[in-house]
This record gives C-alpha cells, sequence and structure tokens, in this order.
C-alpha cells in the first residue's frame, strides 16, 4: 500500500515535470512594469534529488519514451555536463562537433545522476545555457566558419570565436545531498531550478513498480508568446514578498523566486496561490540548507 507522503510526492513530481514540458514549448515571457518591458527566460528547469534506487532514472526514462512515443524528437539523455558536450567542439579536421544545447534548442535535455564537483568552464557553460540561454567563447583550434539559425536562435562561429543561442528546459536528478555542496557554483545552479526532494520506502518502489507508469501528466495548452500585465505581474510581486521566509529576501533569491512564479503562473493562467507557496517553499528551503541565504538586499 502506497502511503500518503509517497503520493504526494507522484503527484507532485508529476506536475512540475508537466511544468517543464509545457515550459519548454514556449519562447518569450515579457513582463510589463510601470515605465518599460522585459523579457525572461520562459523555460522551468527541475532538480530532483532522491536517494539511490527512488526511482529518479525511471522518471527520466518515462519523460524521454513519452515524448518520443508521441513524435517529439528533441530529447536527449545525458550522463554528463561538459562545456563541449553543451556547446560543441572542434574535431581533428577542423570541423564542428554539435553540442547538446544547439542539437536539442526547443526541447528538453534530461541530465541523469547529476554530480556537484565538476570543472570550473563546464559549470560556467551550463549556468549561462540555463539563465541567459547565450554562450560565447575563443575556440581554441582554427575551425571552418559556420552559420546557422533558427528563428530568433542561432548557431555562429566565426573568426576563432564560438556564439549561441538556444533555449532547453532541463530535468536533473541527482542521489547527492544538498547539504554536501558548497560551490557557489552550485548555489547559483539551484538558483536556477525548482529543487524536489523525495524518498519512497523499499515497499513503495515495489507498489508503484507494480501500477506500471509512474508519473501522471497533465497537458497544458501554451502560447509561444506570452504576456503578463502590469497589474499581474505587481500581485505576483507582492504574493512572493509575503511568501518567502524572511531570513533570505535578498535582492538575487527575491527576484528569481518572483521569476519562477511568473513561468508558472503563463502556464496555468491563474493564480494558484497553493501551487505557488509549495514552489517558494522548495526552493526557500534549499536555499536555507545550503548557505544561499542573504539578508538585506546584498
Amino acid at each position: 500500500m502506497i502511503s500518503d507522503v509517497a503520493r504526494d510526492h507522484i503527484k507532485n513530481i508529476s506536475l512540475l515535470v508537466s511544468l517543464v514540458l509545457a515550459s519548454a514549448k514556449i519562447k518569450s515571457i515579457t513582463i510589463q512594469e510601470k515605465e518599460k518591458e522585459y523579457n525572461i527566460r520562459p523555460q522551468i528547469h527541475l532538480l530532483l534529488r532522491a536517494n539511490t534506487g527512488s526511482l529518479k532514472s525511471t522518471v527520466l526514462n518515462e519523460v524521454y519514451k513519452l515524448l518520443r512515443n508521441n513524435g517529439f524528437q528533441n530529447v536527449v539523455k545525458l550522463d554528463e555536463i561538459t562545456r563541449p558536450g553543451l556547446v560543441g567542439t572542434i574535431d581533428r579536421m577542423m570541423q564542428y562537433v554539435y553540442g547538446a544545447a544547439w542539437m536539442y534548442r526547443n526541447g528538453i535535455i534530461l541530465f541523469d545522476e547529476f554530480r556537484f564537483k565538476r570543472k570550473a568552464e563546464d559549470w560556467i557553460a551550463f549556468l549561462k545555457l540555463l539563465e541567459d540561454q547565450e554562450y560565447g567563447r575563443k575556440i581554441g583550434s582554427l575551425s571552418m566558419d559556420k552559420e546557422e539559425y533558427d528563428g530568433d536562435l542561432y548557431l555562429i562561429i566565426k573568426s576563432g570565436e564560438i556564439r549561441l543561442k538556444t533555449r532547453f528546459a532541463a530535468i536533473v536528478a541527482t542521489m547527492k545531498r544538498f547539504e554536501t555542496a558548497s560551490s557557489d557554483y552550485f548555489k547559483a545552479f539551484i538558483n536556477r531550478c525548482i529543487p524536489y526532494e523525495y524518498n519512497f520506502t523499499i515497499q513503495e518502489i515495489k507498489e508503484i513498480i507494480r501500477g506500471g507508469n509512474l508519473l501522471k501528466l497533465k497537458e497544458f495548452n501554451v502560447e509561444e508568446s506570452i504576456y503578463i500585465d502590469r497589474n499581474k505581474y505587481y500581485k505576483i510581486l507582492d504574493f512572493v514578498e509575503e511568501n518567502i521566509p524572511k531570513d533570505i529576501v535578498g535582492q538575487e533569491n527575491f527576484a528569481r523566486a518572483v521569476n519562477e512564479i511568473v513561468r508558472v503562473y503563463a502556464i496555468v493562467k491563474k493564480f494558484d496561490k497553493d501551487l505557488f507557496k509549495k514552489i517558494i517553499n522548495w526552493k526557500t528551503d534549499v536555499y536555507s540548507r545550503i548557505g544561499i541565504a542573504i539578508r538585506g538586499g546584498g
């Protein structure tokens, strides 16, 4: 018999995955302020943490198979995160080898068994692509020039430099405990995700496996371009300010929490206070445990 706690975990994971998949379909979210408009990243990134054997890989496999079976090809599973693997590299024949960030643009990238310890150059590329969705650097080797475009997205290799603008939503699974990660890179990564931590008992795992599919996904109808007017945006601002713990109300934490709620609101199309509170709590609980907390306006 599956416990109520386990049922809640399955429900939450299914909803979060559904939100990620819906966010991958959005190309722009524009926010109206008093005197200007600006865009934020549309894609939601999900970080799942659970002990070994808690069906994290099962979640990723189900997402992969579901998308592929429904004709969606822009999905890939990776078990490593490196700058060349994400951005691309130059081979011995001076040819560009495509990276996952361009190959699976407007798609989903699934990262299995994510490790916190990695090279700074890998972290920097990963974080830039998750948040800014752009990346540029000098190439160590000479290569032939290349230009590819896909709407507002591009891959340009010219004069020994690579420039990339892409879009993808990520689901990352790890067994590592958040408290064991102390690097600033990991803290920046957490700030870019909705983190969700869970565990199942052995009996619950057996029951889930016997029951077939773990995920019960919800289909959201979203537009490619979404506009959040000033009244809706200010309502979200007020809500986050009222519900974010006061010991982590630093400017960056507050702004990122607001943007996360804006992304979710753009998908669910209603002011779902219970869902918004859960997301704020999931994010800020991890913030407080790994030391992201910033008092005041720092």
